[in-house]
């Protein structure tokens, strides 16, 4: 993200992924914590990231521990 920072002008956002991907039922395993998560989007933002979301693998109680970030 710093790179991107250092580079591009424009908004940027985060939208990640965790774990392993199981086929065919869409098992994720080795996910990351919520807190975790929250470790990671602190360092984001301070890299200038304007918006996060949540992809694969991460769930909601992921996006509803980003709370404590404001």
């Amino acid at each position: 993200m710093a790179i991107l920072r250092d580079t591009f002008a424009g908004l940027t956002y985060a939208y990640p992924d965790s774990g392993t991907f199981e086929m065919p039922n869409w098992k994720f395993e080795d996910v990351i914590s919520a807190e975790q998560l929250v470790a990671h989007v602190r360092e984001w933002r301070i890299d200038g990231v304007s918006a996060i979301g949540g992809c694969c693998g991460l769930k909601p109680d992921h996006i509803r521990a980003l709370e404590v970030l404001g």
